[in-house]
């Protein structure tokens, strides 16, 4: 078919051709994805530039793929081609060649909805394609449909490293963060995992600490971003968003309360690793006035593994000379929680130890980032 097509024979001779190769019947997929993807070659190349979308070759094309697609459906059900030659193809001429992103689109879902959607291959095909394309809250939007399937062969995790890299590569600082937020639980499992392969105690370990972990109400969860999120920025007392996310004032109508409510004795858990109270302070009736650090040469490192130590640390910005080290550690236990804050001298060195975001320490990937709290709160 391919000498045909060089010899520049007609194309009612290749499309001949091609109707009784698969007539008469062939020992294996290989034999029908060459016949199959020969004829897509050549009537792909038959498109005008630019091609015309209602023009006759571009519907001899998708004829041909969908038959392509329904041949390979009928003879091997089953098949699972990690190489996606069919499949990526047809999506790539949708999309690339004719500029028909709905359609190279309903390709992708009809691809997912088969046994190939039971692989990360396939799903990061097609995300790749998206963001080829530009078409970043697109793909985005894939990555937030698909990390939560249990995929073959270990692809669920693949898949959440593939999320936190597209958005360290074309996210703002709050889509990573929110990426990291989700994977976090997908990557710590697969860790447990892998401890599990190698080293029952210190797994059973990692099980009990994880379900021993309490439950976080929504007031928690904002003082975690409060301490952890650089770019959380809080609302004034006495205000609410508008619909154009501007604050507006509404103190006035709650000035007739005697008293705000007291805060949930948890929402200052994640603060504590920020400020250090005096030691061995006399007891006494007035209150002890705590150190406050203004986290102004200062870098969060979360994603840490309950075996990395300050001095694991140390040594990973050995270079950039530390000041000091806060360990993330729980209040009552004494336990680590999994994140860190390093103090440097310079803006220097806080920008370089940014710079090393994505780190692997002990198997797990760092988030590392510059300490940003809010102006004015004295915390860290």
């Amino acid at each position: 078919m391919r000498a045909l097509e060089r010899l520049n024979g007609s194309d009612d001779e290749h499309a001949a051709l091609a109707d009784r190769a698969l007539a008469a019947g062939m020992q294996n997929v290989e034999d029908y994805m060459l016949v199959l993807l020969a004829r897509a070659d050549c009537l792909r190349r038959q498109l005008s530039t630019p091609p015309d979308i209602a023009s006759e070759a571009v519907t001899k094309l998708r004829a041909w793929f969908r038959r392509s697609h329904d041949t390979i459906t009928q003879y091997f059900p089953d098949l699972v081609e990690s190489s996606l030659r069919l499949p990526s193809y047809w999506a790539h001429v949708e999309g690339v060649v004719l500029d028909d992103k709905a359609a190279m689109r309903a390709v992708w879902e009809e691809t997912v909805k088969g046994p190939l959607g039971r692989y990360y291959e396939t799903w990061l095909a097609w995300t790749t394609m998206e963001r080829q394309l530009r078409q970043i809250p697109q793909a985005r939007s894939l990555f937030k449909r698909c990390y939560s399937r249990k995929l073959e062969e270990g692809g669920q995790l693949a898949l959440a490293y593939e999320w936190l890299r597209f958005e360290r590569e074309e996210g703002s600082a709050e889509d990573l963060f929110q990426a990291t937020l989700k994977v976090d639980p997908i990557i710590e499992e697969a860790n447990v995992a892998a401890t599990a392969a190698t080293n029952q105690p210190a797994a059973a370990a990692a099980r009990a600490a994880a379900n021993n972990a309490k439950k976080l109400s929504r007031e928690e969860v904002k003082a975690m971003r409060r301490a952890h999120d650089p770019n959380f920025k809080e609302r004034k007392p006495g205000t609410k968003r508008d619909q154009n996310g501007q604050e507006k004032d509404t103190s006035h109508a709650k000035r007739s309360k005697a008293k705000e409510a007291q805060p949930p004795p948890g929402d200052t858990d994640m603060a504590e690793a920020r400020t250090a109270a005096p030691q061995d302070q006399p007891s006494t009736s007035q209150p002890v006035e705590p150190v406050l650090y203004t986290d102004q040469h200062t870098v969060f490192v979360k994603g840490l593994g309950f075996d990395v130590h300050e001095e694991d640390l140390r040594r990973l910005f050995s270079k950039l000379g530390v000041k000091s080290i806060r360990m993330g550690k729980d209040k009552f236990t004494g336990a680590l929680r999994g994140f860190a804050y390093v103090d440097f001298d310079t803006d220097e060195a806080v920008q370089k130890a940014s710079e090393q975001d994505g780190t692997v320490v002990n198997g797990r990937r760092l988030f590392i980032a510059k300490s940003a709290p809010p102006s004015g709160s004295g915390r860290g």
